[in-house]
């Protein structure tokens, strides 16, 4: 059995803690891994499952050359304290290591964390959600890293909340972090409004964490929140099939709304190209043509025109069936005057196309009380989201002090 001493870019894991700075040397021995402490030369056996060896980022030349360029900005950008201090590059400083497989070394070697597959469920919106919400919630349980943006108002802090949500029904903790302390505040005031502020603990400085550790207040009597295993059944099966509903008529609304948009622009398009184009008499086509097959066509003639060829008769022979021409006419006009004729009955086409889709979306949305099943959702998510809360904490008469939320 040979022992080896932990080398700069390595470092060593025991049950899921770094223990490097406390270990002389370590080996493996079967499925075993017999770990000698440098405090008092004792060595003890873990199984191999419980260690684990990372290596540095920081042995990778590439990663080095980048990270090494980071701290030169730093030391040249960085805020600086009325002592002089570097405050960023003073950080910089104090990154000795960097897991090879961590956010910043994928980025040190130019390369995209990658999504993980084995994400835990999203299993509820007790907040409420709208389409880029739900995506922003989606987003930050299935990458290492996510940034979600957006002005005030937004909803950054109701994707926050559901973040928070889903994580704790998973069992995971959460540490809600931020320079300015009324946006931490903001989270806690909100969880609080909904009877849940036992799961969370402001510890954004010593006074707050001594205040915390001092007032270990008793769980709320959370009896009212239980609910029969037919019950919950019953109200995450209707839920599911409502969260389905929503996220559908969202993607309606949002479709709508780009529609409408897109229309205008469209109509605009047309406008200007009727008023600078002469267009002789329309061109007959089959009654279903498309704007897909119209465009096609389009681009077909704009190519004839530009090779300086004629159609030829396999052509002739396939123009009616793959564009819908219905006009005798069409093989005897100039390229210019095809392709004006042609652009003319793509407009109107698509017009009539985004037109009838508008109306049946509206059509879609017309009957479904939005703002009433949102409110019925978001209800029946909070109900079954406090359940999950009364089973974790039903036998607990005092506050754990590991709180799920950190703030």
């Amino acid at each position: 059995m040979q022992k080896t001493n932990i080398q700069e870019s390595q470092a060593l894991f025991i049950d899921g803690k770094d223990r490097t700075d406390e270990i002389e040397t370590y080996a493996f021995e079967g499925n075993k891994c017999l770990v000698t402490y440098k405090n008092n030369g004792k060595t003890y056996a873990y199984h191999q499952n419980k260690v684990k060896i990372v290596k540095s980022a920081l042995q990778n030349a590439e990663s080095e050359s980048v990270f090494s360029y980071l701290k030169q900005i730093a030391e040249v950008v960085g805020l600086k304290t009325e002592e002089g201090t570097n405050i960023l590059a003073d950080h910089y400083d104090k990154i000795a290591f960097i897991p090879e497989h961590s956010v910043l070394s994928h980025y040190l070697n130019r390369k995209q964390p990658e999504k993980d597959p084995h994400c835990p469920p999203i299993r509820l919106f007790p907040f409420g959600f709208n389409l880029s919400q739900k995506k922003g919630v989606e987003e930050a349980f299935s990458h290492p890293l996510s940034i979600i943006e957006g002005p005030p108002g937004t909803g950054k802090t109701q994707t926050i909340l559901n973040i928070i949500a889903n994580a704790v029904m998973n069992h995971q903790s959460v540490a809600v972090v931020s320079s300015n302390n009324a946006a931490t505040k903001n989270v806690f005031d909100k969880l609080d409004r909904n009877g849940l502020s036992f799961i969370a603990a402001l510890l954004g400085n010593s006074e707050k964490k001594k205040e915390f550790l001092e007032s270990q207040a008793e769980i709320p009597d959370l009896s009212g929140w239980q609910l029969t295993a037919e019950e919950a059944q019953s109200l995450q099966e209707s839920n599911t099939l409502l969260f389905a509903q929503l996220s559908e008529k969202l993607e309606h609304q949002n479709e709508l709304a780009l529609l409408k948009r897109y229309i205008e622009n469209v109509e605009t398009e047309y406008r200007h190209f009727t008023s600078a184009m002469a267009v002789s008499a329309d061109l007959r086509f089959k009654k279903n043509v498309s704007s897909g097959q119209l465009l096609s066509l389009w681009i077909t003639i704009e190519a004839y025109e530009a090779s300086g060829k004629k159609f030829n008769w396999w052509r002739k022979l396939t123009f009616p069936f793959l564009y819908g021409v219905r006009d005798k006419t069409f093989y005897e006009r100039s390229y210019e005057e095809l392709i004006r004729s042609v652009q003319a009955k793509y407009y109107t086409v698509k017009i009539s196309e985004l037109t009838l889709r508008k109306a049946q979306l509206e059509s879609a949305l017309q009957d479904f009380s939005f703002g009433e099943k949102m409110k019925t959702y978001t209800e029946v998510s909070m109900q079954l989201f406090r359940h999950v809360l009364y089973q974790r904490y039903q036998e607990k008469s005092a506050r754990n002090i590991r709180p799920g939320i950190c703030i």
